[in-house]
Formats: C-alpha cells, structure tokens, sequence
C-alpha cells in the first residue's frame, strides 16, 4: 500500500498477522490526551515504542508501521536497539506483505 495512512496498513498487518498460527499480535497504542472533565493531560504508552507487540513460535516481535517514505524517529531507534538488545524480533514494515515475510524468517 503505497502513501497508504499508517492506521491503514498497522490494521492491515494485525489482520493479516492473526491469520498465522503460532503468531499472537495487538495494538500498542502510545499518546497523549486531555481527561474530559478537566485540564488533566494523560499519556500513555511507552514513546517510541512499535505500533504492534506479540509473539511468533515464542519469540517477542515489535513491529513499527510506516507510511511510504517515512522514517523511524530517534526515540523509536531507541526502543528498537533496546528490544532487539533484549533478543526480541523488531521490524519497519510499510506494507502486510512484508511484514508477513519478515516474520515468516523467525520460523525458518
């Protein structure tokens, strides 16, 4: 998916990962927002994190989705060295396609 929007190709790529046996993904949403009844600002999530988190045959994956020609930023740089430091799988994909294959190799 070319220029697709990022919620477009993360859906994408949940969809097409949960098709996989073996394989267990969700949403890691991060952000910040204002409560409703007050000034009160609410972050959440860990920044720079991967837009997906789960697990392939036992092995922790993060993924971050990307539209076409869009770059990780530094922080995300960050908690990718970190994760794989840890020995998990971590992976850009701007498309399910890629995203499937790449995961495919940790079973090879």
């Amino acid at each position: 998916m070319v220029d697709a929007r990022e919620a477009e190709i993360k859906a994408a790529v949940l969809v097409a990962l949960s098709r996989i046996v073996g394989v267990m993904v969700w949403n890691n949403p991060t952000g910040v927002c204002r409560a409703l009844s007050s000034d009160h600002v609410i972050t959440y999530g860990l920044k720079g994190s991967a837009d997906i988190i789960g697990c392939a045959w036992g092995r922790a994956i993060a993924i971050e989705t990307k539209r076409h020609k869009r770059y990780q930023s530094d922080q995300q740089k960050r908690v990718q060295a970190a994760w794989e430091k840890a020995g998990g799988f971590y992976l850009v994909a701007r498309d399910a396609e890629e995203a499937v294959a790449e995961i495919m190799k940790i079973r090879s």
